[in-house]
């Protein structure tokens, strides 16, 4: 449907009962169409039932997200109503992995922090990968955020040793536990290259198992980001050769979903997760289409509910 039909919030159960009726997305060609008034009366009528806003808790469940803010410069963030809806973005989760961040002074992620927390009761931290250390290295920071009242921080983040220099931009990994539940996990936050698409997911597989030796104990690991794996630069059959999409692994935001602002169906932006991860899952992802245009971003954030004390 168009983007004044479109209800604000994705829901994978809504849209798996009503197909592509909510969407509005027409699988064969990768492009929106405009919905017929049936169709738009009927989503509408629908969408308050399944609509379910993530990231409020006192439900025992977790909100993680993944946010692609297109090029969140300094000069983004000094737009007062940019930054107030980042802010508002980041506040709607409990962890919030971002991608996108480019700022050769490191500033920006303290700023968005500030405004995050600014006249709040409810505060959150951050955890930032560290700046670039090759000049010729694209210059993005991949982070996360988390509501401290919810999320424990289990140590300091790191950055993938990405000796074989796989990634344009290495992964960066984060180690996280529920404080009112027993569920701890991983986080690997990971900005891939459109054009390397497949190569670079590819080689996911090899994290996970780097993961795995860095966070002994832990049988938790989710993969969430940017991962440019859709539309012209990869596809489902290439995807299903990889063994990062194989067994072990729960690909959570399905292929034909929409995580851009353009007019094409893309399903660029990724939460995968092992099966350690999936036992604590709690079925519920969603898309959360929380502005229009793309002075913000050219993504949506992508999102997954978690039990947190499942185990």
């Amino acid at each position: 449907m168009d983007r004044k039909t479109c209800p604000s919030f994705y829901v994978a159960p809504l849209v798996l009962a009503l197909g592509t009726t909510l969407s509005g997305c027409d699988k064969s060609n990768g492009t929106k169409p405009a919905p017929s008034a049936a169709a738009a009366a009927e989503a509408a009528s629908a969408a308050p039932a399944g609509e379910s806003k993530p990231g409020k808790g006192g439900d025992g469940t977790l909100t993680i997200a993944s946010f692609s803010i297109t090029a969140f410069t300094p000069s983004k963030a000094a737009k007062p109503h940019v930054l107030a809806k980042i802010a508002e973005i980041v506040r709607a989760h409990d962890v919030l992995a971002v991608q996108g961040i480019k700022d050769a002074d490191g500033k920006v992620p303290g700023m968005l922090l500030e405004a995050v927390n600014q006249g709040q009761s409810t505060k959150y931290g951050m955890e930032m990968s560290p700046q670039p250390e090759d000049a010729k290295t694209v210059q993005e920071q991949l982070g996360f955020y988390y509501r401290t009242s919810t999320i424990e921080k289990l140590g300091a983040g790191k950055r993938y040793e990405d000796t074989d220099e796989a990634f344009t931009k290495p992964p960066f990994a984060g180690w996280f536990k529920a404080k009112q539940g027993s569920f701890s996990f991983v986080l690997v936050n990971v900005s891939i290259r459109a054009r390397r698409a497949l190569k670079e997911v590819a080689e996911l597989h090899k994290v996970t198992d780097w993961a795995r030796k860095n966070y002994e104990g832990e049988d938790d690991f989710i993969t969430l980001g940017d991962f440019n794996t859709s539309c012209q630069y990869a596809n489902p059959t290439q995807l299903d050769e990889l063994a990062f999409r194989g067994a072990g692994y729960r690909w959570i935001v399905e292929d034909n979903a929409d995580t851009t602002t353009s007019s094409r169906l893309c399903a660029f932006d990724r939460i995968v997760m092992t099966q350690g991860a999936f036992t604590d899952y709690s079925g519920e992802w969603g898309i959360t289409r929380a502005f229009e245009g793309k002075e913000v971003s050219e993504r949506w954030p992508v999102w997954a509910k978690f039990h947190a004390a499942k185990e």
